[in-house]
């Protein structure tokens, strides 16, 4: 492998088989395409930038150079009601690899079910899509500052995350090795750490929520917990509301 090569120098387990665009449509998008044409489980998706990419519920997703955008295509023989599972998984992966890649002092935090909050903004956001025989898990990090063009205030892991020698190429390395080793585990020991793990850096009890549930409906109110399956329980105005996560994620399926 060449200098040249944007994969040269990134140690990636050998259960991967990379696929690198300078860009392209959608990460998810051209996963699902691999996918749905028979591509076998461990291809990974990574791009330079996006240009049409689309978040939870349809919404734009900004996505300009300076971020690390990834789709692994996975085939699990698991029943539908539980796929949601493997998106705090890879929010948990994500977590972990920002973890080591920020400063000792960094807030770091889980946004049920799928972000990573650095210092109070957004980071990171993790999507699910699925098919018959597939499913296409798809994470984002900023690494270099980007401008906010939704609700949100952005963090990067270089700005927020106080680490300026950090790249897109060494986000992409953590994020996969952290992905493995949490995939190894569910399979292992099913969903209960990687709840554990959610729970210990989630909101905390009393803290404001505003769900989007679909593009129309909005839930207020405050975060009380996370159940055993993974539920946010909220108190709103109009009592206690348990919110699964295929309801939140509205799982696409392709």
């Amino acid at each position: 492998m060449n200098a040249d090569n944007p994969l040269h120098g990134i140690h990636l387990p050998a259960a991967y088989e990379p696929v690198h665009l300078p860009a392209c449509d959608s990460v998810q998008a051209e996963a699902v395409r691999r996918a749905r044409a028979g591509a076998p489980e461990g291809t990974l998706v990574w791009a330079g930038e996006q240009t049409a990419a689309r978040g939870r519920l349809h919404s734009h997703w900004l996505s300009p150079a300076g971020g690390m955008y990834c789709a692994v295509v996975l085939r699990p023989e698991l029943p539908t009601a539980r796929l949601g599972e493997f998106v705090p998984l890879a929010t948990v992966a994500m977590g972990a690899a920002c973890a080591e890649l920020v400063s000792a002092m960094t807030d770091l935090r889980y946004r049920w079910p799928n972000a990573v909050y650095l210092s109070g903004a957004r980071a990171s956001g993790s999507w699910l899509s699925y098919g018959p025989e597939w499913l296409v898990l798809t994470s984002a990090v900023n690494v270099l500052p980007t401008a906010a063009e939704d609700d949100f205030r952005h963090a990067c892991l270089r700005t927020e995350g106080g680490n300026e020698a950090v790249t897109v190429a060494t986000a992409l390395e953590a994020y996969i090795r952290h992905l493995t080793a949490w995939l190894m585990r569910w399979d292992e020991e099913g969903f209960v750490p990687v709840l554990r793990s959610l729970r210990s850096r989630a909101q905390r009890p009393g803290d404001a929520v505003r769900l989007r549930l679909s593009e129309n409906d909005a839930l207020a109110g405050t975060f009380a917990s996370i159940n055993e399956h993974g539920a946010m329980c909220l108190t709103a105005p109009d009592g206690a509301h348990e919110i699964g996560i295929n309801q939140f994620m509205a799982l696409p399926v392709c």
